[in-house]
């Protein structure tokens, strides 16, 4: 799950970004057209068209690119400016990264107001190659389950291949999101991913807004993601969530090697469990569960971070979890 604090974090960066847009904006703006939010492209140089302004002066086109380091945030990557007549913009080559998230939006500026006002907020995603298997396991160039560029094909291959069913509970799984989860169960072995069966699609959670994703351990096959999860970092709490499959289904003494090797018994004035080296997060700080299922999503996901702070922690995951895998 997403600690409180690091919630909090993205929560005011993006409200302090919100607060320079949201309140000049009036009721008529030019909005995007295509890419269209949540569209998957297959090119690093897309053409942004957005819909005509009558009263327009000049086009603002922002973009923002999702940070692989910083919570995942929106960060600035640029602007254009074009004339009122304009409503296409040729985006350049090394603009765009593959395997990316973007947000993008036109500013509109009128006679009237120099400030402008900005129309809806689109987002999309690249995926010209998308990430594949390591050599141990080889990506299928045409797997007979599905069609990898449909919602419906993606959901056949991921049952087909993980045995895994994804499950659309009070929200729908979207083509990017389950791109995204196919390209993360290519790399992990299976002796970690058939620790889970189901992984369902909700909106929110009764327990707590800050709450990405969770297992309940009276059914810890399956794992809920929330909107916040998906949107937040979906391929690291899906690796978190499902090493609590992993520790619930028969890996019991995998987990007591590693409260034994990493955690000190609880202390007797608090009885809180007392790390015997920094987790490598904070929220791994928790107890040596959550501590476990962090540094299993770093590995996954930032392998040079988790080998860089702390190496036992690394070379555990690789030995009793990965089964010798690295990414």
């Amino acid at each position: 799950m997403i600690t409180r604090k690091n919630f909090f974090i993205y929560l005011t960066v993006f409200l302090l970004f919100a607060s320079m847009i949201i309140p000049f904006s009036p009721l008529e703006a030019a909005d995007p057209i295509s890419p269209s939010s949540g569209e998957v492209i297959k090119t690093l140089t897309p053409e942004l068209t957005w819909k005509a302004d009558p009263g327009a002066v000049k086009y603002d086109i922002w973009m923002l690119k999702k940070s692989k380091k910083m919570f995942g945030l929106y960060t600035f990557l640029g602007r254009s400016i074009r004339e009122g007549t304009e409503t296409k913009l040729k985006i350049k080559t090394g603009t765009l990264e593959d395997n990316s998230d973007y947000l993008w939006m036109v500013r509109t500026v009128n006679k009237t107001s120099v400030i402008g006002s900005f129309g809806k907020t689109f987002r999309f995603s690249t995926a010209v190659n998308p990430i594949h298997q390591t050599p141990e396991n080889p990506t299928p160039t045409q797997p007979a389950s599905g069609d990898l560029n449909t919602i419906d094909g993606l959901l056949a291959a991921i049952k087909a291949k993980f045995g895994i069913t994804m499950e659309n509970g009070t929200a729908d799984w979207a083509l990017s999101n389950l791109r995204v989860i196919y390209n993360t169960l290519l790399k992990i072995p299976a002796k970690f991913y058939r620790c889970t069966k189901y992984l369902q699609r909700i909106s929110t959670t009764s327990l707590g807004a800050g709450v990405g994703g969770y297992v309940n351990s009276g059914d810890p096959s399956r794992v809920y993601m929330t909107t916040l999860g998906v949107n937040y970092d979906l391929a690291g709490i899906i690796v978190h969530e499902m090493t609590h499959c992993f520790q619930f289904n028969g890996n019991y003494g995998v987990a007591t090697a590693w409260t034994n090797q990493f955690w000190t018994a609880r202390n007797s004035y608090n009885g809180q469990w007392q790390p015997i080296s920094a987790p490598p997060t904070e929220y791994g700080k928790t107890n040596p569960l959550e501590d476990m299922a962090e540094s299993v999503k770093l590995y996954v996901t930032n392998a040079s971070n988790l080998k860089y702070q702390d190496m036992q922690r690394y070379n555990f995951v690789k030995q009793y979890v990965m089964n010798g895998v690295e990414f």
